[in-house]
Order: C-alpha cells, then structure tokens, then sequence
C-alpha cells in the first residue's frame, strides 16, 4: 500500500498539537490559567473529542466514510481552528459583563464551561472523527485492521511531537501566535489536498474492493456484550492511566528543570514520540503475527512496572541528581521515567483496538468506540490527577495507586474462562502475565516503603555559618507540590523560604523583602493620597504585609491563582501579623490577568510580583496587552509598580519587557529594588511635585519604618539612589527592541540564561554612578523630587554603588570592599549596609541578644557582638568580641582575623594592627579578600604583611 495516507494522518497530527497548543494559550487569556480555568477548557476539548467519535459511533454506518470525507473534515479543522485564534481574544472585554455577574465559583466555572465548549466544539468534533475516518479508508484495501491502525495512530501521534516541539522551538517565536495558527491551518489544507489525490489515485482499488469488505452489521448482542464491554473498559482505563500518568511525571520532573512552556512542550513530546514509536511497534509486528493481542494481559502488567520501576530508580537516587540543569541531563531523565510506559500504550492502544475489532466486525465502529473510550478514559484521567490524586495521595501514592490499576487491569481482559487456559499457549501465557504480576508487586512494596521525603528535606539547603535548614510545610496541591523552609540561625527562625514545584519562588529573607516591599514604599512616597490597593501575586506576603502596616491604605484587594499559597503564609505569620487576617484585605484565588479583565473597580496602586516570565503560562503577566490592561484598571494618577527579574533574563529579555511595558505607560521608569531584581514604575497621567512632608512620613511611622531601616533604607534620602533610568532613557535603549505581545509570548527566550557579565545596557543600567547622572538630569530630579532631599539622595548613589558590589558578583563589582566599608563607617552614619558588608544583619543581632538573654553562652554568638560594635562605631568593644572570638573557635572563617586587623586599624591602634595582620598567613581560600585587604591595609596604615 502506499505510504501516502500516513503522510496525510502525520500533517493532520502535527496541525492537531500545533492548534492545541495555540487554543490553549489563546483561552487562557480569555478563561484564565487558574487550575479551574485551565481544567474547564480541558474538559471542554475532550468533550468535543468524545462527541465526534461517539457520532461515528452511533451513526458512522449512515456516512460515506473515505477520503472526499476526511478531507472535509481537515479543512472544517483548519478553518475553525484559526478562527478561533483569531477572533477568541476579543472575546475577553465582551464576556468580561457577563463574569462580573456571576457570584460564585461554581457558576463562574459552569459558564467557563460552556462558553469553552462552544468555542471549541467545531473543530474538536471533527477531530475526533479522523481517524475512524482514515482507518475505514484504508482498511477497505488492507484487511489487517492491527497494522492498519497501529501505523495510522503511530504517523498521527508522531506528527503531533513535530507539532508540540515546532511551535514552542521556532514558529511561535518566529510568526507569532496568528502566523503559526495559519500555518497550522495550512496543513490541515494540505493534509485535505493530499486525501483527495488518495481518493483519485485509489478509486478503482477503492470501487474493486467495495463487495469484498462489505462486513455484516453487529446484532445488539455483540455491540453490548460481555468482551465488548470489557475491552472498552480497558481502552477507557488505558486513556485515563495514561494522562493521569502523565499529569503526575509532569509534576515529579519539574523539580529538575525550570517549568518553562519549553519544558513542558519537551515532555509532551517524550510521552507522545513513546506513543507513537508503540502505535508503529504494533503496525510492524502485525504486518508479522496477527495475534499480538494474544498478550494484553502481559503488557498491561509490563506498563505497570514501567511506570513505577523509573520512579523507584528515581526517588533512590533523587538526592544525587537534584540540580539535573542541563537540556541534556534533562531530557534523557524524561526518556529514563516516561518512555518505556508511552511505548507500551501506544502498543496496547492498538492491541486493544485488534481484540475489539474481533467483537465488531465494522470497522468504522470498532475505532470509535476505541477512540471514545479512551477519549473519555484520557478526559477523567486528566481531571483526576489533577483534582483528585495529587491532593489525596500525592505523587508517589499516586504513581504506585496507577501502578497497581494497570496490573488489576489485566483481570479485565476477555478469554481469562477455564476453556481458555486450557492450552499449553494460554497456560504459558498466564504464567508469564503472573510471574510479571509479582515482580510489579515487588516494586509496589519497595516503592511504597521508600520516602521522598528526606529529598524534600535537603532541597534548597541554606549552608551558611551557624544555619539549620528545616522542612515546615509541605503541601502537594492540584497546581504546584509546595515546600516550605525554615532556616534557622543558633536554633531561631532567621528566614522562610518557599518552594513551589522544586523551585525557590519567594523568600523572607532581608534582601527579598527589601525588593518586595520597595512594590509599596516606592509608590507610597510618590502619590500623594493612595487608598485604594490591588496586589497580584501573594508569595510569602512580604508585599502584603508592606500594605497592611500603611495605614492610610483603605482596600486592599489580593489575588492569587493558589488558595493553598494563601493557606500557608500561616507558616511565616503569627495570626496577629498575617496580612491575611487584616480587614482591610480581600482574597480573590484566580488568575490575575483573568481578574483584572473582569473587576469593575479602579485602583490607585496594582502591584505585582508574579512567577518568573518564563515560567509556563506567566508570560500572559509580562506581555504589553498585559500591561494596557494593567493602565486601564489605573484610577488618574494611579501607579503600577511590577517585578523585572534580570537575574533570570538575557539583555533582549529584560528590554522586551521593558519596552512592552514602556508602550503601555508613557510615563514609565526602572528603579532598583535588591541587586538584580529591578522595578519597573509606570504611571497614569503625570507625577506631581512630592511634599517634603509626605515623602518623609513613612519614616515617622512607628510601624513601619523599624522594617525600612532593617531593610537598609534607613533614610528617605537613600530612595533617590535605587533610581536606574526614566522613560526618555529607556525609550532611547529599546529602541529597535520589539515588545512581548501576547501575539508574541516568545520574544522571551525559552532558554533559562542568568544575565551574562557582558551585556553593556543591563551594566550601564546597574552601574550606579551612571544612575546618578541620568537621575540628575531627570523630570524626577529636577521637578518631582524635593529640594530639601536632593543632594542627599545623589550623595546615596555612592553607597549604593556599595551595595551593588556587595550583592551582585561579576564584573559589575568594581570597588575594594574594605575601602567600601571604611567609607560606610567613617562617613555616614548608616548602620544596615556595614552591618551586610560583615556579614550579619538586624534579624541576626535580634537572635543573638534574644539567645543572650535566655542564658546561652555559645561562643559562636560573640562575632555578631563584633560586627553590632562596629556598626555602633565602637571599635575598642568590637576588637574585644574579635578576640573572644577567634579564642575560643576552632575554625575560622578567612574574613574574621582581617576584621579583626581592620578594627585596629579604625580604632587608631595602627602598630597593634601592622603587627597581627602580619601573624596571619593567608588560607588560600579566597585570595581574592586576602589581595584586596593588603591594598587597604597599605593605603589606610601603612603596611602589608612585610611590615
């Protein structure tokens, strides 16, 4: 037979991902991200799927099923598939009414529904009958239904990997989401093309073989018999094992790669490249021994064990592939997990499909009701992993629960009577299905006693001097597996940390509250009277809690896709501290872009601190639609400040978003908030000149302003130094910078590339005496700012030229850091920033003085005593804890002898330091704190070593 048809079914494969892809990316502006929304399109897809092959089903014998047919269908696909790319975005502003009307979750997901029902059911209807179609085509030439439908589902499924790797990789990237939408449809055009050659080429054969295959309807008794039932049932528990099978290794991997739409684009196409490679297996033994089906038993226990059999390799070895980083390590982690269980699916598809098609002996019928039970099956299995597995059992109950369903599968499968194990063949057969059987309960029991929690526990490990890293929350929810840490200094909690699918997304630790709360502290000096607050994204609460201690806030609306996220924050909160419990405060657990196309109310300020861009499904945060909306939602006057991650973007990334953002605010600005997490600042309409007043108040603010000072800005002054660049500036760096568009979501690199110490814009950026230049010269300096705090503020850029070059390693440190401390000490009166520059900070000192004081004597709390003197300008007290110190500690670390000589030398006692500065022998461990100290030490008194 021709290889021609498999062609035409691989483009109709590659057209089906490739617009599934984009529906799904195109509804999630509409619907939202949120697992409900998500799960209702979802639902809503395979609904229409099911539909189409249970129309085969009941009427496929009143159609003229072939070619002319398919092609039909393609071209419905195509058609209605690229209208609904086209046109469903718009939709959003005119259901936005519509959703704001409904007062409960159930209705507002019930409406989701159906509305996602409607949009999708043309083409998810039409897809559904394409392979009945195609193999009732072929099967009239080739009476061998298991090579026929094992090969056409293998060409499809294999199509539909090119389909879920091209998008992501390249058409996205390159056309956008409506150019690879109409190259998608074009495919489906020439998939139809290619169908109507078939049916001129193939007419005669078609006509000669038209009475040889024309096979006897079944009787009622044989569509509902026993074995009918029993391989439906199987095909239906193939689909549902399968997705939930999926759903759950999704979940387990990405504790080893970044969640990228990259990431899950390569795992989709592990799982459906095993498919396929199956489907094809079958096809090719078929076409040799008809009988493969003979083994469903053996194979379905064999998918069993390779699910499970990776995933016990996994969690054994867990502990020592935990920073698996690399593409390559990644993807062959997903062949090792998921390869083995896809093949075997795709296999029994087609087994399944041969023994039913010896029930029913119209073929049309036996692959739709093939199809529709899996259909149905993958459906429940996708919305039970997600819904109902996880949050019961978890990844690893859930996996060995799967595990076990493949192997009582088995038990299904028809001939299993006396008469049928009475051969030598079956007896053979029954032995090897049973020995497989035990091996699969071996692994259960070994998988089953095997934890994962002591892989949790050392995840993320904080191993600073004096630190514990405990686990102290863990929670595996229908969207993320969330792990909370406690890190501990001397035995009291110093900092949490919070890990959402083996990633840290938010911390309490100094410098992210810093960045976090600076959302607020920022705008609060530059508007004159904010009352009303939206915040997307909870994280740890560190921007909430910045809210609720401002008390001239009057509403604060806070929105997050993860009710469990809100739950939790009870591990870094007091019930009396939890922002959550302020009254001012409203939860809303929904997709943030979702909410903010359908709530009515304007605010003065929207701030956000959303998952990193590139995260899967975050873009739709970043992209300039985004931001429009962001203004629109602006009262006159209103702020909008939003987390720029550079630390995780190349340069383009970083301008892409900016230059987005910059088009939907005219008047925008970047501002620093710690190191290499920026601000972007957009208004709506113009600043006005800010009240001397007014920019000091939070400085007065009994509540407020112990965090501003623990956070380093200790003076309102120093607000004027996080100053990066203005709209002017930044129009002029992103001029030839195309923006993030949702049309285009992949001008942000899928690759996961940390800033690279060559990109000169992000350097001139950062560099902070550059900064001073620009804010100098800037509407904000010059209009906006207060005179009485001018001065002072460019004085500051020098200090935070200090704190870059302490926090932000690379070629952007080009300071001494003993110069920079001495400077800090002698020359103002700040008290945080040395403090950092020691080592220490103001949590630290309040554990040592709160250990101090239940009586514990541990030695190892007198080098916080040192450093607290220092910043008190107390040295002779300061060289006293040195001393005791570097007494009565075995092992030092490198920097406390040269602290020690370095207090000396503050403290006036020049000879004292010249003398034990040059006891000391460098350890060879940092050479580079060694040189640069003897440079200081040289220039401020007057001997190296030698001396």
């Amino acid at each position: 037979m021709s290889r021609l048809p498999y062609l035409v079914f691989f483009l109709s494969g590659f057209a089906a991902l490739t617009f599934e892809t984009l529906w799904f990316r195109v509804a999630g502006l509409v619907f939202g991200n949120s697992v409900w929304g998500a799960t209702v399109v979802l639902a809503a897809f395979m609904a229409g799927l099911a539909g189409g092959t249970a129309f085969l089903a009941l009427a496929g014998h009143r159609l003229r099923l072939g070619f002319r047919f398919f092609a039909a269908i393609e071209i419905i696909i195509g058609l209605s598939g690229l209208a609904i790319v086209l046109l469903l975005p718009d939709l959003a502003s005119a259901l936005a009414a519509l959703f704001q009307s409904l007062d409960s979750s159930l209705s507002l997901n019930l409406v989701r529904f159906v509305l996602a029902f409607v949009v999708l059911v043309v083409p998810s209807l039409a897809m559904g009958m394409t392979l009945p179609t195609i193999v009732h085509a072929l099967h009239q030439l080739d009476s061998n239904y298991g090579q026929i439908l094992g090969r056409l589902y293998g060409w499809n499924t294999a199509g539909a990997v090119i389909g879920a790797l091209a998008g992501e990789v390249a058409f996205i990237r390159w056309y956008g989401v409506t150019g690879t939408a109409i190259l998608a449809a074009g495919l489906n055009g020439l998939a139809a093309l290619l169908a109507l050659h078939l049916r001129r080429r193939l007419g005669g054969q078609l006509a000669a073989a038209a009475p040889q295959v024309s096979l006897r309807p079944e009787t009622r008794e044989g569509l509902f018999s026993s074995a009918v039932l029993r391989l439906m049932i199987v095909a239906g528990l193939l689909g549902f094992l399968m997705l939930a099978l999926e759903i759950l290794w999704f979940r387990q991997l990405l504790w080893f790669h970044a969640s990228t739409s990259l990431t899950f684009a390569t795992m989709l196409a592990v799982v459906l490249a095993g498919i396929a490679l199956g489907g094809l297996l079958a096809g090719w033994a078929y076409a040799r021994e008809r009988s493969l089906h003979r083994y469903n038993r053996i194979l379905l226990i064999l998918t069993g064990l390779a699910a499970l059999a990776p995933f016990l390799l996994l969690i054994r070895i867990l502990w020592q592939i935990a920073d698996v980083t690399s593409w390559a390590w990644f993807i062959g982690l997903c062949l090792v997990v998921m390869l083995p269980s896809a093949v075997l699916s795709g296999v029994l598809f087609t087994t399944v499909g041969k023994a039913l098609s010896e029930q029913l002996l119209s073929d049309r019928r036996v692959t739709a009701l093939l199809l529709l039970s899996n259909t149905l099956g993958a459906a429940l299995g996708a919305l039970a992993g997600t819904l109902v597995l996880i949050p019961r059992f978890g990844v690893q109950g859930s996996i060995i629960g799967i595990a076990v369903a493949y192997g009582l599968a088995a038990l299904l499968i028809p001939g299993s009577g006396a008469g049928a194990r009475s051969t030598r063949s079956n007896r053979s057969e029954w032995f090897a299905a049973g020995a497989a059987a035990l091996v699969l309960a071996l692994i259960v029991g070994l998988t089953a006693t095997t934890s994962m929690r002591p892989f949790y526990s050392n995840y993320y490990r904080d191993n600073g001097p004096n630190l514990t890293t405990s686990v102290v929350g863990f929670r595996e929810t229908p969207t993320e597996t969330i792990l909370y840490h406690r890190v501990s200094l001397f035995g009291a909690p110093k900092f949490y940390r919070l890990i959402t699918n083996g990633h840290s997304m938010s911390g309490s630790t100094t410098f992210a509250r810093r960045f976090m709360k600076l959302y607020v502290y920022l705008p609060q000096i530059l508007h004159p009277d904010m009352r009303d607050v939206l915040l997307i994204s909870y994280g740890v609460g560190s921007t909430a809690k910045a809210l609720t201690d401002t008390r001239s806030i009057e509403h604060i609306d806070v929105v997050d896709i993860s009710r469990d996220v809100l739950e939790m924050s009870s591990v870094v909160f007091s019930p009396e501290e939890n922002p959550l419990n302020d009254p001012r405060v409203n939860v809303h657990i929904e997709d943030g872009r979702f909410f903010l196309g359908t709530t009515p109310r304007a605010y003065d300020l929207i701030t956000a601190d959303p998952p990193p861009p590139k995260n899967a499904g975050i873009v739709n945060l970043y992209t300039q639609d985004y931001f429009e909306l962001l203004y629109d939602r602006l009262n006159e006057g209103g702020m909008a400040t939003y987390w720029l991650p550079v630390f995780d973007l190349t340069e383009e990334d970083a301008l892409a978003i900016t230059r987005a953002f910059c088009n939907a605010f005219d008047d925008c600005s970047l501002w620093s908030g710690t190191a290499l997490n920026w601000i972007l600042l957009g208004v709506r309409g113009d600043f006005a000149p800010v009240d001397p007043d007014h920019f000091a108040a939070q400085w007065m603010d009994p509540v407020v302003v112990p965090e501003l000072r623990e956070l380093g800005l200790e003076f309102p002054e120093q607000i004027g130094s996080l100053f990066l660049a203005d709209d002017a500036y930044l129009d002029q760096v992103t001029e030839t910078t195309k923006p993030v568009t949702d049309d285009f979501p992949l001008r942000l690199t899928n690759e996961l590339e940390p800033t690279k110490a060559h990109s000169q814009v992000l350097y001139d950026l950062l560099a902070a005496r550059r900064a001073r230049a620009r804010f100098q010269e800037s509407d904000f300096y010059q209009r906006i700012w207060p005179d009485e705090v001018a001065g002072e503020s460019l004085f500051y850029f020098e200090t935070q030229r200090m704190l870059n070059d302490l926090v932000v390693s690379g070629r952007q440190r080009i300071g001494n850091r003993w110069h920079d401390l001495q400077l800090m000490l002698t020359e103002t009166e700040l008290r945080t920033l040395p403090l950092w520059a020691m080592g220490s900070d103001v949590r630290s000192l309040e554990i040592v003085h709160e250990a101090l004081e239940s009586g514990d004597e541990d030695p190892r709390l007198t080098i916080h005593l040192a450093y607290e003197a220092m910043v008190e300008r107390d040295y002779p007290r300061a060289i006293e804890y040195f001393q005791q110190y570097i007494q009565t500690t075995p092992f030092l670390e490198d920097s406390v002898p040269l602290q020690l000589s370095f207090a000396h030398c503050l403290a006036g006692d020049l000879a004292e330091a010249r003398r034990f500065f040059g006891s000391l022998a460098p350890s060879g461990r940092n050479p580079q704190e060694w040189a640069e100290f003897e440079i200081w030490f040289e220039a401020r008194c007057g001997g190296g070593q030698s001396g």
